[in-house]
């Protein structure tokens, strides 16, 4: 499965060749070890309340480089949101609507399970972005690249920024 932070590393791609100049710091952190208990993100959602860091935000893409069908009408992505942000779901719902070509749903039933929930027990605004369709490859020897749906991933990526950008304002 292609690294988690490839959609980071593409929506800093787009904001540097679009000369953006966030009004906030943005960090792109891929974590380590979520499947043994979410150690990278207890960790780095721990240390970043000390004085002067706040934030705003956390956006979790989680696989969201699969779908199971080719017809690009049927893909959704899984919003799973948190009772402390409900606005940024809300939020989230209608910018996929604006700039992207796929719907969406919202399971919560792993909520637990990824990397935003540590920031979200530091009552940290979250949300936490993953393909609605059961990856078929996960964890075997067929979890490869050649069988992500990059384009679905591109219409995940676009959500995001779009949130990022969104969530970049004073008001926030």
């Amino acid at each position: 499965f292609p690294p988690r932070s490839s959609s980071d590393i593409e929506i800093a791609r787009v904001m540097k060749k679009n000369n953006y100049h966030p009004l906030s710091c943005i960090n792109f952190v891929a974590f380590v070890e979520d499947e043994i208990g979410l150690m990278g993100s207890y960790d780095y959602a721990g240390n970043t309340g000390y004085p002067g860091r706040l934030v705003k935000i956390m956006i979790n893409n989680d696989m969201i480089g699969y779908v199971a069908s080719s017809n690009t009408s049927t893909w959704k992505v899984n919003m799973v949101s948190y009772e402390n942000s409900l606005d940024i779901s809300d939020k989230a719902k209608s910018l996929c609507t604006r700039y992207t070509g796929i719907s969406y749903t919202n399971d919560n039933t792993y909520f637990n399970r990824s990397d935003s929930y540590p920031f979200f027990l530091r009552d940290c605004k979250t949300i936490f972005f993953i393909s609605s369709d059961t990856y078929a490859y996960y964890h075997t020897l067929n979890d490869i690249s050649t069988n992500c749906n990059f384009d679905f991933c591109t219409e995940v990526t676009k959500l995001s920024c779009a949130l990022l950008v969104w969530s970049d304002t004073p008001e926030l």
